[in-house]
C-alpha cells in the first residue's frame, strides 16, 4: 500500500513540472511532422519516379539445343535472359536462320548451341554462323557425365551398337553437373548476368539433389531386388539411384529366335533376376514374351521424354516405373 502511494506521489511531481510552454512546443513539433508525412511523400514511394524496364525489350541470349529435355535445363538457368530454340537435326527448318540472324546490332554476338554429344548429334560440331558478326559456341553435355560402373555381361558379347552411347542424362548427378556447366557457359558469354545464371543453377541443383536423396532413401529399403539392365545404356540410371545390378543382358540380339529366347530366360533364372530394366520401344515386346510365365518384372523406361518439357517430372515418372517393377 505504501509503495502504491509513493508511486502516485512521484507521478504527481513529474506532471507538476510540465509547463504550458512544454505543451505548446510538443504540439507544434507533432503537428509539423504530421503535415510533412501527409503532404510530402518520400520520393522512394512515388511510382512516377520509376520507369519499369520491360525484359522483352532487352536482347536475350540466343541458345539452341538438339535435345528437348536440355531446353528445360537451359530455361531453368537462363529464365527471362535467354531464348531457347530446339533443332533435332541439321535439316530442321529455322536452323540456318538461327545461325545467321543476329538478335541485336552489337558489333559481335555469341550464340550457344548445347549439343548432346556421345555421337547423338555429331553435326553440331560443324556449326558456323556464316556471318563474321556471329560466333557459335558449341558446348557438349556428355562432357559432364561421369563414368558408369563395370557390370558383368550375363548373355554373352553384345552386338548392340547403341551400348557405346549410354543415356547419361538419366543420372540425376549427371544432370546436376550439366546444369552447372550450362550456367558457367552462359556466364562466360554474358558476364553481366553470370551470378544470375549461377544462382539459378544452384536452386535447380537443389531440386535434383532432393529427388536423388528421396529416391535412394526408398531404394535402401528394398532389399531383395536383383536387377539386370537391357544394355549398358541404362547404367547411368541404375548406378545413380544405387540399384543392385547383377549384370547386363541384350534382348535385342535375341529378337524372335525361340532358342535364343529360351537361353536368355535360363540366364535370368540362373542369376535369380527379379527385374529387367529395358526400353519402352518395340524391343520391349520381345522381352515381355521372354518373361512370360516367370515372376520377373520389366521396368520399361522412356529415355527420351519427347513429350515432356520438364526434366524433373520426366525423371519422377521413370523412377516410379522402376520402383513399380522392383
Amino acid at each position: 500500500m505504501r509503495d502504491f502511494i509513493f508511486s502516485d506521489n512521484i507521478e504527481a511531481m513529474l506532471f507538476s513540472r510540465i509547463t504550458k510552454k512544454d505543451i505548446l512546443i510538443f504540439s507544434a513539433v507533432f503537428l509539423t511532422l504530421g503535415a510533412i508525412f501527409i503532404f510530402h511523400k518520400p520520393s522512394a514511394f512515388v511510382g512516377d519516379n520509376y520507369s519499369v524496364v520491360e525484359n522483352s525489350n532487352i536482347p536475350k541470349l540466343q541458345i539452341a539445343t538438339s535435345f528437348p529435355l536440355a531446353a528445360d535445363w537451359i530455361n531453368s538457368v537462363g529464365k527471362d535472359r535467354v531464348q531457347v530454340s530446339i533443332f533435332a537435326s541439321p535439316t530442321d527448318d529455322g536452323l540456318t536462320q538461327w545461325l545467321k540472324k543476329p538478335s541485336s546490332d552489337a558489333a559481335q554476338e555469341t550464340k550457344v548451341f548445347v549439343s548432346m554429344g556421345n555421337n547423338f548429334d555429331q553435326w553440331a560440331k560443324e556449326l558456323s554462323g556464316g556471318d563474321p558478326k556471329i560466333k557459335i559456341d558449341v558446348m557438349v553435355l556428355s562432357d559432364f557425365a561421369t563414368l558408369t560402373n563395370i557390370h558383368a555381361n550375363l548373355s554373352g558379347p553384345s552386338e548392340n551398337s547403341q551400348d557405346s552411347s549410354p543415356y547419361y542424362w538419366l543420372s540425376l548427378r549427371n544432370a546436376r553437373e550439366a546444369v552447372q556447366g550450362i550456367a558457367r557457359e552462359l556466364g562466360g558469354v554474358d558476364a553481366a548476368n553470370r551470378e544470375y545464371y549461377i544462382n539459378n543453377a544452384y536452386e535447380y541443383s537443389v531440386e535434383l539433389d532432393s529427388l536423388l536423396h528421396e529416391t535412394t532413401d526408398v531404394m535402401g529399403g528394398i532389399k531383395n531386388e536383383r536387377v539386370a539392365i537391357d544394355g549398358i545404356k541404362w547404367a547411368p540410371l541404375v548406378d545413380s539411384l544405387q540399384v543392385r545390378v547383377i549384370g547386363v543382358i541384350d534382348s535385342q540380339s535375341v529378337g524372335s529366335n525361340p532358342k535364343a529366347a529360351g537361353n536368355l530366360k535360363t540366364v535370368l533364372n540362373k542369376n535369380k533376376i527379379t527385374t529387367v530394366v529395358t526400353d519402352a520401344d518395340s524391343y520391349a515386346r520381345f522381352l515381355e514374351k521372354i518373361l512370360s510365365g516367370t515372376t520377373i518384372l520389366s521396368a520399361t523406361i522412356d529415355p527420351w521424354g519427347l513429350n515432356s518439357d520438364n526434366y524433373i517430372d520426366f525423371m519422377r515418372s521413370n523412377i516410379s516405373e522402376l520402383m513399380r517393377a522392383l
